[in-house]
């Protein structure tokens, strides 16, 4: 029971937490049984099924760069979603825009601490996706930007082409990562060398400090 109320919640996450930022009822996707009804058949396969078969075909590296373009494809869907909800909600904030529409799109990995919880697992390195977002989450954010810049009718690009280009960044990303057997980040590089320029003149007063005790 605990396993499907976790796979149940992973789902639906994303609609949970966009919801709770602009105010509509949050439970309001249980009102559509598609996506229950569409987990169930897979959670009943990878709880009572073959573990050692279904795990052999999902790991099977072509099989997973399936998985891994469909789920970036609705990542960039649900980008569109949460940000049409949010800016219906309040057109006058960028925020409003942009919370719903990260929440919408990486609401699976922002409730993981909850996730774990119902599953009775613990992780102490475990480091939640706001205090260090990963990258689909920092491009869930910028696009979110851009499409309320589109709506605000700022910028001169269609609501199908931001669509499909982020749709192709986020599928890019997935199959890079299912390829390179680890997630890619190339904004860490940029915050560490930005962290070191910022942080320079401490180390060298800390450096000379020290010097001077010695």
């Amino acid at each position: 029971m605990s396993s499907q109320s976790v796979d149940f919640l992973l789902i639906l996450s994303g609609s949970i937490l966009a919801n709770l930022f602009v105010g509509n009822r949050l439970f309001q996707p249980l009102e559509s049984g598609n996506k229950l009804l569409m987990a169930f058949p897979i959670w009943y396969a990878f709880f009572f099924g073959p573990a050692d078969k279904i795990m052999s075909v999902v790991n099977w590296k072509p099989f997973k760069i399936i998985l891994i373009s469909m789920k970036m494809m609705k990542t960039a869907k649900d980008v569109l979603i949460g940000s049409k909800l949010g800016f219906n909600a309040n057109s006058s904030s960028i925020l409003s825009t942009v919370l719903p529409a990260a929440s919408k799109s990486c609401g699976g990995s922002m409730f993981s601490p909850v996730h774990k919880m119902l599953r009775g697992s613990y992780n102490e390195v475990y480091e939640h996706e706001l205090l260090k977002p990963s990258l689909s989450l920092r491009i869930a954010v910028l696009t979110s930007m851009l499409y309320y810049y589109q709506f605000q009718a700022a910028v001169h690009f269609t609501e199908e082409a931001i669509l499909l280009w982020s749709a192709c960044i986020f599928v890019a990303i997935g199959v890079l990562s299912v390829i390179l057997e680890h997630s890619i980040n190339p904004f860490t590089s940029i915050e560490s060398f930005a962290y070191r320029m910022l942080m320079l003149g401490s180390w060298k007063q800390e450096n000379e400090k020290r010097e001077k005790k010695d």
